[in-house]
């Protein structure tokens, strides 16, 4: 048994996405690229980290790719999410309900 072909990887790749996609409705890059999301904006809101911090911390090198795709995800973008978080006067449990 030799080292498996070109075509072999590309067939195992082309399974693993596929079964990938299968299990979590997403492919892996879409998958990825929402984590990256979603951890950035829990940053953003819950930590006093800078706008370059979140965004570096979220995996991306460029401010405008970060933000066109922050705002792509959330309808807003994430200075204004910072702001509302800065707005927000939280009692002693972390709620603003009260």
């Amino acid at each position: 048994m030799g080292e498996p072909s070109d075509n072999d990887l590309e067939a195992a790749y082309r399974r693993g996405n596929r079964q990938f996609e299968e299990i979590v409705h997403a492919t892996p890059l879409d998958y990825l690229h929402e984590l990256c999301m979603r951890l950035a904006y829990s940053v953003l809101l819950g930590t006093a980290l800078t706008l370059e911090d979140v965004r570096l911390e979220a995996g991306y090198e460029s401010t405008s790719s970060f933000d066109h795709a922050f705002k792509a995800r959330w309808k807003e973008s994430p200075s204004a999410v910072r702001a509302r978080r800065k707005g927000t006067s939280e009692g002693a449990n972390g709620r603003t309900d009260e």
